[in-house]
């Protein structure tokens, strides 16, 4: 009796960590996929919220030179 709870228990650790395993590295099946698209989908949108902060930086480098320039032939 004690073999066999032991064997159960010992097929199922096996069982769960080939699912784990099957999961992490198989695109196509589970849970992954959706993980995948969006680990994607966060990288586009930090580089974008990079190029808008550079935008916004380049633009306010201009408005110092612009109010610069006008200090100047005031």
């Amino acid at each position: 009796m004690e073999i066999d709870l032991f064997s159960f228990v010992l097929g199922a650790t096996f069982a769960a960590a080939i699912f784990v395993l099957i999961d992490r590295f198989v695109p196509f099946w589970g849970k992954n996929r959706q993980t995948r698209s969006l680990k994607k989908r966060i990288r586009q949108l930090e580089s974008a919220l990079k190029r808008k902060d550079a935008y916004i930086h380049k633009a306010l480098e201009e408005l110092k030179k612009q109010h610069g320039r006008e200090v100047h032939h005031d």
